[in-house]
């Protein structure tokens, strides 16, 4: 019996300290703000053969999926209780360009059931499909809501979920079917908190709540130790997944809204930490996180459960800012890495190293000294000169001039290899066949321009911290450069690229 008794004693005081810990860090202070208005999509569109069909909302489908039927034309209504302003769209038409804005009509909720084919936008009866959508929000409704779309290309399927005014992901391409919903600005938030050693839990901080605020959590030059977020999803689905790197342990398991990454009140460090949205909610938005690390400051901003800190180098996170951003409205910079990792040279030193000549328009490609491998390339006049170090890599970024890079590789600051420039993300037939057709020449801004296969090969193959020495020299090229096609105009894509 007094062997039960102290058992039981046991466990009342292992109970009250883990209280003690979570309710320490604690999330149910902060309160979401009040719901909005009531508001409600609706809409309608004529497809080809079959007219006008009936309105939907709440985000369905609206047109024929797999039926080859192209959309002529589309119709916007705003229904709810206490709520001005509209939705003002614009489509696409094959042949004509984007129509002028059309404001959507304004009801209340029993006019769900009405057709809104009364105001327009795209043809009726002249045989135009519309090849693109872009909707934006005015007045209170803005102030409360967000507005979301997508299209269903025929043979390609549904493209990302986008908003406010930015357009879909196609490429002149026949579109079957659209959907459109609101989702409440209030109803969504990210709070982020942070345990640090010697000051226990700090208050949690709200980073997104119908806004975009970035204040840092965590205290600088105190030892971060664990990290909580949560994250209400307005009923959209999902939730956020992250983990924290640990000094001489390595990544936690990924913690959701009601766990904890990290070591609250143990020696060992955070020396980097990740996020990433899953489920539905990572269709509307996005994180963007970066870590402020001893010696070092801040790191670059990242994204997609990718690293932000410095493993392996000695050095400890003591606060980082996350924030989350709708899909469709502008990201912040991405062209540096947002990790350190220490890498025995030993191991890169027999490995791949990369010359580039200015003069030649030739990457030159080595393996323990000797040149294995030639590619042709586009420099610029102010691609510095030197030796460098390879820093990052992305799959796809955004360059200078509204245009993106597909397989890249940093090298020095802003300077970096990638492929021939394209004016969609995504979307390997948007290739700029221009550009494309002066490999070769001097043409870049400064970074290395490849095909993509080139430029593939260097993002699988070379590691990081690899030399990359670029120099002026004519003549100074062990192998021929090789030649590529010249590519005939209104052909968007690169032959070389295997996803093309």
């Amino acid at each position: 019996m007094n062997r039960l008794n102290k058992m039981s004693k046991r466990l009342v005081i292992i109970a009250v300290m883990l209280a003690c810990v979570m309710g320490a860090f604690n999330f149910g202070a902060i309160k979401p703000r009040a719901a909005s208005p009531y508001a409600e999509l609706v809409y309608t569109t004529h497809v080809q053969k079959k007219g006008w069909g009936n309105p939907v909302y709440g985000g369905k489908v609206s047109g024929f999926v797999g039926k080859g039927l192209r959309i002529e034309a589309l119709s916007v209504g705003l229904v709810g209780a206490g709520m001005t302003g509209a939705v003002n769209y614009s489509v696409y038409v094959s042949g004509s360009g984007w129509t002028p804005y059309v404001k959507s009509t304004l009801g209340t909720k029993n006019e769900k059931n009405l057709r809104t084919g009364g105001n327009y936008a795209g043809s009726v009866g002249q045989k135009q499909r519309i090849e693109n959508i872009r909707m934006h929000l005015t007045g209170s409704v803005s102030k409360s809501y967000s507005v979301y779309y997508r299209v269903y290309v025929a043979g390609r399927g549904w493209t990302p979920w986008t908003s406010n005014n930015a357009v879909c992901e196609t490429s002149g391409e026949l579109i079957e079917c659209m959907q459109a919903k609101l989702v409440k600005k209030a109803e969504i938030t990210l709070t982020a908190g942070a345990y640090v050693g010697g000051s226990g839990w700090c208050t949690p901080n709200i980073v997104y709540a119908g806004n975009n605020a970035t204040g840092y959590t965590g205290i600088k030059g105190q030892q971060l130790q664990s990290v909580a977020v949560r994250l209400a999803n307005g009923g959209l689905g999902g939730d956020i997944a992250y983990a924290a790197y640990i000094r001489n342990s390595g990544w936690t398991a990924d913690a959701g809204t009601e766990g904890v990454a990290g070591s609250p009140g143990q020696v060992m460090p955070i020396e980097a930490v990740r996020f990433k949205l899953t489920g539905n909610i990572s269709n509307y938005f996005d994180v963007y996180y970066r870590a402020y690390v001893t010696a070092y400051g801040w790191t670059a901003w990242t994204t997609g459960g990718e690293a932000a800190g410095a493993i392996g180098v000695g050095q400890r996170v003591e606060a980082y800012q996350i924030y989350m951003k709708e899909k469709g409205t502008k990201a912040p910079s991405m062209t540096q890495a947002a990790c350190r990792y220490a890498t025995d040279l030993s191991t890169v030193s027999g490995s791949y190293r990369i010359m580039v000549n200015k003069a030649t328009n030739c990457v030159t490609i080595y393996k323990g000294g000797m040149p294995v491998k030639a590619m042709i390339c586009s420099t610029g006049a102010d691609t510095p000169v030197g030796t460098f170090t390879v820093s990052g890599k992305w799959k796809w970024l955004a360059m200078v001039g509204n245009v993106y890079g597909k397989y890249v590789t940093q090298f020095y600051g802003n300077f970096l290899f990638h492929s021939v420039p394209y004016t969609q993300i995504y979307n390997a037939h948007s290739l700029q066949t221009e550009e494309y057709n002066k490999l070769g020449t001097q043409c870049s801004h400064g970074c290395v321009r490849l095909c993509v296969e080139d430029a593939k090969w260097i993002y699988d193959n070379v590691p990081y911290y690899s030399s990359v020495t670029v120099i002026d020299s004519a003549g100074a090229d062990p192998l021929p450069r090789p030649v590529r096609e010249w590519l005939p105009a209104g052909m968007n894509y690169d032959p070389t690229d295997p996803e093309a």
